[in-house]
């Protein structure tokens, strides 16, 4: 008979244990009793997560007269993995007492850190352990918990996840809210992707039929790890009869022909006592493998099966768009003012380039791109573009880079004078990088006689000699950036203070300048990547605030490396 070998743990692993029966021995009174500790997983395995069971006193613990889900003694387990110290132990109970608890995952797992990466220090070892344990029973025996903090709470406490399954992206619902069954799309995008919502647009792009499984009551064990397993917890949540699924996922079998991946979504509802509640998803993938499927719909029978009941189901990471759902990650930040703008970016190179970049992320609805020069393989140190740019126009390349990083926003480029138009465009915002005369004066002359509702304008510079000091000029209506900074040039300039920004209007001194070649060479300004980046950041922050107030000021920003001493930010109203 074969033996296994004895499980190896870690030295971390092995101090936990010495520690927990060393805090034993200090409060008997407190920790009843420690077990002999057990390999979590195949017994083979050197680094085995390391078991052991804990009976701790709950005594002390107040609760409410009636309360009874707390026993007088809890008996947790303490799940050691191999990455510890780094990653704090996992408790669980093996009863359902706790099952309707907030912050309760899978049942029967107690979530004690909320964000382990902010709560849990290694050397809090298992002395803290054990104290967010009590403390988990203290609020949870008097009702502490915010349901709203958790998130996954509907379906197990939190998304299930099967390694090597693909991230799905949900930014629509995939069928009908609500109704037991209902069919969506499944678009895979990559080997690691996969879009979830309505069908793709684009031709190339294949999109498959998938079954939408909408279950009125919370799935508190989760969804389960097979066939069988969601079968038996969707009977106890209320969902749709097998016999009914079956059908649907035999016709979406016969609908995707060869495809032998059957992609269900789970819909639960976070509060069904609502009128119309919000409803969590998770995406799965059944892998059928059939040698053939009968071009004929397939009976409940057939599907079932060929689907058996130990047949695996791979869950997928979510990245749930839903706007109803998500909460984006700049709310209330100051870019928030540009979501679902339509802007226009005059000059796509050193300030440009990545200011266009930063108004894709913060949500534009659409930008239009002009720059009339094409890309070399010099400006590459500081400009937002990469080595099979080079020799492509700037406006172009730039377009297809921001395709990339979002593709609700819609993005054009016009390689080409910003000013062929020859009058100002209908937008929200025009933003004037070009650092161009002949640009400025055509925005003074076409926004002359603009309508008060106008777009704001805003001019965009940096110093020649470091690029980090920078300028922005917003003007509004009938108020050109250019007659701004003509007025509140001489403020800046009557004011020893404000002495390095002088520069922006006096010229420059022999070397401030960077003549890239030798020869005839347009001699531009010295700054690298981060100096531009940097300042195109804080540039957008600032013009972001003028968007609604159509307020018209000048802005000059200091970088903290500048090596000047003077504020981060200085602004001047215009007509104060």
């Amino acid at each position: 008979m074969r033996r296994s070998r004895k499980p190896t743990w870690s030295p971390a692993q092995k101090a936990a244990l010495a520690e927990l029966r060393q805090l034993a021995a200090g409060s008997p009174h407190d920790i009843l009793a420690i077990g002999q500790p057990r390999p979590l997983g195949a017994p083979a395995i050197d680094h085995a997560s390391l078991a052991v069971n804990v009976t701790l006193s709950t005594r002390s613990v107040d609760r409410p007269p009636a309360s009874t889900l707390l026993a007088d003694n809890e008996e947790v387990t303490i799940v050691v993995g191999p990455r510890y110290p780094e990653k704090p132990p996992r408790i669980y109970v093996c009863h359902d007492r706790f099952v309707d608890v907030v912050h309760v995952l899978y049942g029967n797992e107690l979530c004690i850190y909320l964000d382990e990466d902010r709560e849990w220090h290694p050397s809090g070892g298992m002395g803290d352990v054990l104290e967010q344990t009590w403390k988990f029973f203290d609020d949870a025996a008097n009702d502490r918990f915010d349901a709203s903090t958790a998130l996954f709470h509907p379906i197990g406490g939190r998304n299930p996840v099967t390694v090597g399954a693909p991230t799905a992206v949900v930014r629509q619902f995939p069928g009908v809210p609500g109704k037991p069954l209902s069919l969506g799309s499944a678009t895979p995008r990559s080997g690691c992707r996969i879009d979830i919502g309505p069908p793709a647009q684009d031709a190339a792009r294949p999109t498959l039929r998938m079954v939408t499984i909408s279950v009125p009551n919370r799935m508190p064990y989760g969804p389960g790890q097979t066939v069988g397993e969601l079968r038996e917890r969707l009977v106890s949540a209320d969902g749709p009869r097998w016999d009914a699924i079956a059908s649907a996922l035999g016709r979406t079998l016969t609908a995707n022909n060869s495809d032998d991946l059957l992609y269900i979504a789970l819909a639960v509802a976070r509060q069904p006592s609502l009128p119309e509640p919000s409803w969590h998803l998770c995406v799965g993938r059944i892998a059928t493998s059939p040698d053939s499927w009968n071009p004929s719909a397939l009976s409940p029978e057939q599907v079932t099966l060929a689907i058996g009941y130990d047949t695996p189901i791979e869950w997928c990471n979510m990245s749930d768009q839903r706007p109803e759902h998500a909460t984006r990650r700049d709310k209330a930040r100051p870019v928030t003012a540009l979501r679902g703008r339509t802007v226009e970016l005059w000059g796509c190179g050193g300030l440009g380039s990545w200011l266009g970049e930063f108004l894709i992320r913060a949500g534009v609805a659409h930008l239009t791109l002009r720059d009339n020069r094409i890309i070399q393989g010099d400006l590459l140190v500081r400009q937002n573009f990469t080595e099979k740019d080079v020799g492509s126009p700037k406006a172009t390349q730039l377009k297809a880079r921001l395709d990339t990083i979002a593709d609700l926003a819609q993005v054009d480029a016009m390689p080409g004078s910003a000013v062929a138009a020859g009058t100002l465009p209908d937008c929200d915002l025009i933003i004037d990088a070009t650092v161009s005369e002949a640009v400025g004066a055509f925005l003074q002359t076409s926004m002359a006689d603009a309508r008060p509702t106008g777009p704001v304008v805003a001019s965009v510079a940096t110093d020649v000699q470091s690029a980090t000091l920078g300028l922005v000029t917003v003007g509004s209506g009938s108020t050109s950036p250019a007659h701004v900074q003509t007025e509140l040039s001489q403020v800046v300039l009557a004011q020893g203070d404000l002495e390095p920004f002088h520069r922006f209007w006096t010229d420059p001194n022999p070397g401030d300048l960077v003549l890239p070649m030798p020869g005839c060479s347009t001699p531009t300004f010295h700054g690298s990547a981060a100096d531009a980046a940097g300042l195109a950041a804080t540039m957008l922050n600032l013009i972001a605030g003028h968007l609604d107030a159509h307020t018209v000021g000048m802005h000059l920003i200091n970088m903290p490396h500048s090596g000047f001493d003077l504020p981060g930010h200085h602004y001047l109203e215009y007509g104060q």
